[in-house]
């Protein structure tokens, strides 16, 4: 195997984000009784210049600082073991406290069986596992 064989996709990092803010968004629901949301975090973090376009920078310690805003919690923590541990073990918290665990199946989901076989192959590139899943309301 080549050494690319050994590296992550570019779009590993984009996926894994995704489950890291769908984390926090469980997070802040859980910790607020469902009265805020990723949505609340998102209107005062991006809203911060009224309607400019401009550059504008920002830190880790910001995004923690907006956060504690809506909800408050030891995000320095929760971001620095997401983006720093290399155990798997946090990437599907979000998943589960949101009511929903990973199952795997040896037989494919109807609909992935009926595309691979009227397509004959079938991407899972976009998966959130990239294999034949289920996931299912616990």
């Amino acid at each position: 195997m080549s050494w690319a064989g050994w590296q992550r996709n570019m779009f590993d990092a984009y996926q894994e984000g995704e489950l890291i803010w769908l984390d926090v968004d469980t997070l802040i629901r859980e910790q607020t009784r469902n009265e805020r949301s990723l949505d609340d975090f998102a209107r005062s973090f991006f809203g911060v210049r009224g309607g400019s376009y401009g550059e504008y920078t920002y830190t880790l310690d910001d995004v923690v600082a907006a956060l504690n805003k809506i909800a408050p919690y030891d995000w320095a923590v929760f971001f620095r073991s997401r983006l720093e541990d290399t155990a798997p073990s946090t990437r599907l918290d979000g998943l589960e406290r949101g009511g929903y665990r990973l199952t795997y199946g040896e037989v494919p989901p109807p609909t992935i069986k009926a595309l691979r076989d009227a397509k004959g192959i079938i991407s899972l590139s976009y998966s959130l596992a990239r294999s034949l899943i289920r996931v299912e309301r616990s």
